[in-house]
Parts: C-alpha cells; structure tokens; sequence
C-alpha cells in the first residue's frame, strides 16, 4: 500500500469495510503524509469488535481526516462513542434512478424465466445468507404467508453460511414451488432480479 500511495500519488486514501485498512492507517499516515485519509461506514455491528467497522474508525480517528457515515444514527452513534461531530458527514446511500427504472419488457421476459404469472407478486430477498441479514426470519414469514393461502413467490438472491439451512427448511416446508434460490446474482445482473419484483424483503436485526 505504501509502494502504490507512493508511486500512484492518489490525492484521497479511502477505507471502507477493511480491518486491515483501518490497523495501517496510522503507518501510512505518517509514511505517506501527502493524501487526504478518509473513510466510509454505514452500520455498526455490536457483536463484532464492539461495533464493528465504526468502533475501528474511532479507534484511529487521530489518522483520519473525515468519515463519511450513511445515517445521521450512525453518525450520533460515533460521537457518543468520542468521535469530533464536525469530522463526520452523513453520505446517504443513493442510486441512479434511470439506471434502476421500471422497465416492462424486462420484467415480463423475468418473470416468464422463473414460471411467475404476471399478476402474481414476488418478493426479493438480496443480501449475504448470514446471521446478520436474518433470511431464516424471512422464511418463517413466508410460511405463514403460505399457510394462509396468501399467493406470492420469492426469490433469494444471495450466498452464505446459511445457504444449507435455507435450502432444508424450503424442502422440509415444501416451499419449492414457492421460494426460488438464486445462489450468488453478479452486480450487473440484479438489475433483472429487481425488475421482476413487487416487493423487496430488508428484515433488521433483532433487539
């Protein structure tokens, strides 16, 4: 990192989601004193480290110039944790609404591949198959759909430890016909995913 900062002569170093990023920030800040260092978080995790990504940026906010946060929640998290108010700055996520558009003809050449009639709704998972992102609490909540004769189909594009589990409990609750495991779906593929959907499924974790 050193030898790329050095020969490239970036103006901004930014880290985002990298441990190992944020425990060299203090060498290459005094190494390699001429960028700028900023970096990116967008939630805190209390099982992990303390809180995760935002608990390691305050832990080497002295080499940082400014964070970037996605939530005005995680920035009040990080100042009453020590960090300077007016060194964070709230960075919504954001997306590029034309890109993202409703485009017909692509949802119903979709819907046609998974076997979904047109005026059935599909609900989107897409996220990592882990703990975190809770996708067995979406199955649960599939099969009461289900039980109560709710007409749906859902489709979980993702991969993860949990991918075993999801695929048991789909084959233990018949949910085959119902629930569509995509496996992992490549950035430039889910624009098709989510144009094919009528609700997208962001289950939060549990307090």
């Amino acid at each position: 990192l050193r030898s790329l900062i050095e020969s490239r002569r970036p103006d901004v170093v930014l880290v985002s989601n990298s441990e190992l990023g944020y425990r060299l920030l203090p060498y290459l800040r005094v190494r390699c004193p001429e960028p700028v260092y900023v970096d990116y978080c967008h939630m805190e995790q209390e099982e992990w480290k303390s809180g995760g990504y935002p608990r390691l940026s305050l832990l080497v906010r002295g080499a940082l110039d400014r964070s970037g946060v996605s939530s005005h929640y995680l920035k009040e998290w990080m100042v009453a944790r020590g960090a300077e108010e007016t060194a964070i700055q709230v960075v919504p996520t954001s997306i590029d609404v034309g890109y993202w558009r409703r485009d017909p003809p692509l949802r119903a050449r979709v819907r046609h591949g998974w076997g979904v009639r047109e005026d059935e709704p599909v609900i989107v998972y897409a996220a990592r198959l882990c703990e975190q992102k809770r996708p067995l609490a979406l199955l649960h909540t599939l099969l009461v759909l289900a039980r109560n004769g709710v007409a749906f189909r859902a489709v979980v594009a993702g991969e993860g430890e949990l991918r075993a589990q999801l695929e048991a409990f789909v084959r233990e609750h018949h949910l085959g016909e119902r629930v569509l495991l995509l496996g992992a779906v490549a950035p430039d593929a889910m624009r098709d995913v989510l144009a094919a959907v009528a609700l997208t499924a962001i289950l939060l974790p549990a307090a």
